[in-house]
């Protein structure tokens, strides 16, 4: 890639081309827009964003937006503040303002819904300490505008965000205090209908920074991230479980082979999910494996050219899967321009 990163946002355009939008490198967080071209397996530096925003969404009309960390405005009184956002055009490579937030949210997780709006939840409020966010938000294609829409049951980042086949999003672990980091086991359902959120069954443990993956039979696999603090050894877990929208609860599935964080799943075109690197808080992991819906089992694959943490992974349209940047270790300069390919 043209840049080392972590952290970045990655997703398929219409255009089959990948979008890899920002990041962040050993010294500081980028403005990059990069294209990655699936038939000449190159990637092109296409432009920069006017901030360095921490989510890319496509929307129905093929504009990407850009929102989540930005540019401060000017907040007036309250201690509320807006924040920038932008539409970025593929087919033109243009670049326009929109909104904006209505809050000042670092990483909030961002979900298209069913009817082309753009839900925001959770991440960590700038202008209050890094506390995490409660409030959530909707931004509106049609009119360039966010409204806030409800409060979750709970303050949360490092969460899970899945929309459902009925339209409703569920929303998975995290953290709810930044202070002491402890993940939670709490999930909830936000109706965009009614833009209510409400609590359902707890999960059987705790996760933050964890995966989740809609199956092809509309249940959600949870699958690892820290279960304990940091400051617990060995606070990192191997658990998995299958949330069921039609009972909305969570039930225990085969273990991960291996703890991590920070980790990626992609669900393959065989209903299967590649599972690849993360972290088990004492290396970065460079091997992975394959969940198996049908026997409910995770079974170990290959290991990726070089260990990845904080990464990003691209289901192609031929099947194949992206994998792109990160961490290679835990030191600032262990960033990656580094990809790989992933073949079923």
């Amino acid at each position: 890639m043209p840049f080392s990163e972590r952290n970045a946002v990655a997703l398929l355009l219409p255009s089959d081309l990948v979008l890899i939008t920002g990041g962040i490198d050993s010294s500081s967080r980028l403005l990059s827009l990069v294209e990655y071209d699936p038939s000449a397996e190159t990637f092109s530096n296409i432009g920069s964003m006017d901030a360095a925003y921490d989510t890319a969404t496509l929307l129905n009309d093929g504009n990407v937006l850009l929102a989540g960390g930005g540019n401060f405005v000017s907040p007036g009184s309250g201690n509320d503040v807006l924040t920038t956002a932008e539409l970025y055009n593929p087919a033109t490579g243009g670049l326009i303002d929109t909104g904006p937030a209505l809050q000042g949210v670092v990483a909030p997780a961002a979900v298209r819904l069913l009817d082309g709006r753009v839900l925001l939840t959770g991440g960590k409020l700038y202008n209050q300490g890094g506390a995490p966010a409660t409030a959530a938000e909707t931004y509106d294609p049609a009119s360039g505008t966010f409204s806030f829409t409800g409060n979750m049951t709970t303050p949360r980042y490092n969460h899970s965000a899945t929309l459902l086949e009925d339209g409703d999003v569920l929303i998975a672990g995290g953290s709810s205090s930044s202070v002491t980091d402890v993940p939670l086991a709490t999930a909830e359902l936000y109706d965009p209908t009614r833009a209510t959120f409400t609590a359902v069954a707890k999960m059987n443990s705790a996760h933050a920074s964890h995966t989740a993956t809609l199956l092809a039979d509309g249940k959600v696999l949870i699958a690892g991230g820290a279960g304990q603090p940091p400051i617990v050894s060995n606070s990192i877990t191997a658990v998995a479980e299958i949330y069921d929208p039609s009972s909305g609860t969570f039930a225990i599935t085969g273990a991960m082979r291996t703890p991590r964080e920070f980790h990626q799943a992609t669900r393959l075109s065989n209903g299967q999910v590649i599972v690849t690197g993360g972290d088990d808080s004492f290396k970065v992991l460079a091997n992975t494996e394959i969940y198996d819906p049908t026997s409910g089992t995770f079974a170990a694959d290959g290991s990726m050219a070089v260990p990845r943490d904080s990464f990003t992974a691209t289901l192609l349209n031929n099947g194949d899967v992206l994998l792109a940047g990160g961490l290679i270790g835990f030191t600032e300069a262990a960033d990656t321009p580094t990809a790989e390919l992933y073949v079923p």
